[in-house]
């Protein structure tokens, strides 16, 4: 059931990625034809003039999570890394103590799947010149673990095992440790570079925008600040010259993968030294989307 849920998902998030795909192809091809079959009538300047100045948006976000299984290694001394194996807590374990072999799966890795968000919500301010705009936009973008077949919290649990399994304990030491995850938030913060074609005789403003920023991520109970980019296609619709309703598709890419400071549980002591562990999960956390939203000139 697990593997079929899981194929479900990926055909999902690859008809999603068509889908965003199409979008991006079909607002160039608008933005191409609005060029060409313009050309003959040259852009309304005094158009523009009348969409300048200060303004701020709101965006509603529908988010769809492009992430990599984790991985995760540790330090053995100051020069050597070593990865941790990982193994998921079995949905039958009822009242898990995290302490023997028995509660968790035998299958190496912890893939799971994250939902979709459906909540998601952005906003901007900025300054628009008619044609180019520079912004500043802040967003929040949450992903949480999907619970697929689990009645209970298990589906959040992992051990980290310093060897390639767990090892059978005497409830005195053991060679793993235990994660929790509750999903992936990150509020971010970036600043856009964008250009509206605004073109006479038309209410159709296509537009292209590239972005740079920092995000503060929660994953694994550790808190980071990770290099964002961001690139946005869309096509907005004038209300008025002061006001524009759009649509854009976006796509955010993670600079960095390394998520540090993680909160770790020891249902055990460790057996081996380091007794103490800070791990280091590598977690490719990039996003895409769409958002329609709301812009008005101040």
């Amino acid at each position: 059931m697990i593997l079929i849920n899981m194929k479900l998902f990926y055909h999902l998030d690859n008809i999603m990625t068509k889908f965003s795909a199409i979008g991006i192809v079909l607002s160039l091809v608008t933005l191409f034809a609005c060029n060409v079959f313009a050309s003959p009538i040259p852009i309304d300047f005094s158009n523009e003039s009348e969409t300048a100045g200060f303004y701020a948006s709101g965006h509603y976000n529908i988010q769809f999570p492009r992430f990599s299984p984790i991985s995760v290694k540790y330090k053995t001394d100051e020069n050597t890394e070593k990865e941790l194996t990982l193994f998921t807590l079995k949905e039958s374990t009822d009242t898990p103590t995290f302490k023997q072999k028995s509660e968790f799966n035998d299958k190496k890795g912890y893939s799971p799947i994250y939902n979709r968000n459906y909540t998601g919500f952005s906003g901007a301010i900025g300054y628009s010149g008619g044609g180019l705009r520079v912004e500043l936009e802040g967003a929040f973008t949450r992903f949480d673990v999907d619970k697929q077949k689990y009645k209970k919290d298990n589906y959040r649990y992992f051990a980290l095992c310093k060897k390639d399994s767990i090892e059978s304990t005497d409830n005195s030491n053991g060679n793993h440790v235990v994660m929790k995850n509750e999903g992936f938030r990150v509020i971010s913060l970036t600043f856009n570079a964008c250009y509206d074609m605004i073109v006479s005789n038309s209410s159709l403003v296509p537009s292209a925008c590239i972005g740079i920023g920092q995000g503060i991520t929660n994953f694994l109970g550790g808190t980071n600040i990770h290099t964002l980019f961001k690139a946005k296609l869309g096509l907005g619709f004038l209300i008025s010259p002061k006001t524009v309703i759009f649509a854009n598709g976006y796509y955010v890419k993670t600079k960095d993968n390394s998520f540090t400071n993680l909160s770790v549980q020891y249902p055990l002591e460790l057996k081996e030294a380091p007794k103490h562990i800070d791990p280091i999960a590598c977690f490719n956390a990039d996003n895409y989307g769409g958002e329609v939203g709301l812009r008005f000139i101040l």
